[in-house]
């Protein structure tokens, strides 16, 4: 039996990252736009990939606008039609519910089954009511199944299709680094920057530490714009960002704490199962995907999300308590090994297979 993943980005960001590591697990092809990634971060590869033009990925801000999206969404369709006849597999994953805007139409067409993978959150997260409204009727109407990366985003969507939590895997070099406490205090906060992330709320926390007469430091590892502007014109010493790096472990194994600060709940918290991996403590939002697994003073350290009082204090508490930070690290090191790529994944092409396909096939899943 073929499968293929799908991932209608190139952005080198937590999904398209996984990409690479889920088809080769899956046994599939990978299909992304050029200049996506091919390779995972531990060098899995696919046995094949297909490469296809980048395709505009903007919302519509006039009628004119919408109309362009819409030209543009008929053609990535069609060219999806095209691709699905000559490759002809007999499952598709959609890497993340976007895809589901290219591969639904296409795949009903050639009567090719369709697997979803739901990352975000739908009720409770960043995406518009309308939006979730419509990528619930795209799953509900073409999905034969949906994996899901945490409970909380299963329970999100109201799905009733048959789906399986499955957290997306952290590649082995995260759990080869390992953590040194640093001789300055110094936090680490790694994703892509942006207002509900979380990124102003721990500079403010730092900057109240240091007013107090703190010595402390704070490294963004990550890319984009800080709100309006860009975090590279912040003259404050104590304040450095790294812009996008192919190895935030080495950041992570070198801090004091790990931060993890979205003000809105994150459906799995992929940061925080990397720096878990790396033994690094974690300092998070009491909200969220990683409250699944961590526990507050056992394996982590909380606050309230968006309260920067609240996360002074957890930052404090890790820093004027090393010992038993780094035992909680170590409790959260243990638990993590379930994210390894070989667990993590452990099944699941068998699973794809027996829902995708249809329970009624004499399915060959080696």
């Amino acid at each position: 039996m073929k499968v293929a993943v799908y991932t209608h980005s190139a952005a080198l960001s937590g999904a398209e990252l996984a990409a690479p590591a889920l088809a080769t697990e899956l046994g599939a092809e990978l299909w992304l736009p050029k200049g996506g990634p091919t390779v995972s971060v531990d060098g899995r590869r696919p046995e094949a990939v297909v490469q296809f033009p980048r395709t505009a990925d903007r919302k519509p801000r006039s009628i004119g606008g919408l109309i362009r999206v819409a030209r543009d969404l008929v053609a990535v369709q069609v060219r999806v039609w095209k691709m699905l006849g000559v490759r002809r597999p007999d499952v598709v994953v959609a890497n993340t519910v976007q895809s589901l805007l290219h591969l639904s139409v296409p795949c009903r067409l050639r009567r090719i089954s369709l697997v979803s993978v739901v990352r975000d959150l739908g009720e409770g997260g960043n995406r518009s009511k309308a939006a979730v409204t419509m990528y619930r009727l795209l799953v509900r109407m073409f999905a034969r199944a949906v994996v899901f990366n945490s409970e909380m985003t299963r329970l999100s969507w109201k799905i009733s299709v048959p789906s399986r939590v499955i957290r997306t895997a952290v590649p082995d070099p995260y759990f080869s680094a390992t953590w040194v406490a640093p001789p300055v205090s110094t936090f680490v906060m790694v994703g892509r920057i942006a207002p509900w992330k979380g990124q102003d709320d721990v500079v403010e926390a730092i900057s109240a530490m240091r007013a107090e007469g703190e010595e402390v430091e704070l490294i963004l590892v990550g890319a984009e714009t800080f709100g309006e502007t860009e975090r590279g014109s912040d003259t404050r010493p104590y304040v450095h960002q790294t812009g996008f790096v192919s190895s935030p472990w080495t950041y992570m194994s070198n801090a004091t704490a790990v931060i993890h600060a979205s003000r809105t709940p994150e459906p799995l918290g992929q940061v925080v199962c990397q720096a878990a991996a790396v033994g690094a403590p974690v300092v998070c939002a009491d909200k969220g995907g990683q409250m699944e697994w961590l526990h507050d003073g056992e394996t982590c350290l909380t606050f309230e999300a968006g309260n920067v009082d609240s996360l002074v204090r957890a930052l404090r508490k890790a820093m004027r308590h090393p010992m038993e930070t780094a035992a909680m690290a170590h409790r959260a090191h243990d638990a993590a090994q379930d994210f390894r790529t070989e667990r993590a994944y452990m099944g699941l092409r068998e699973w794809v297979l027996v829902h995708g396909v249809g329970r009624e096939q004499n399915l060959d899943v080696g």
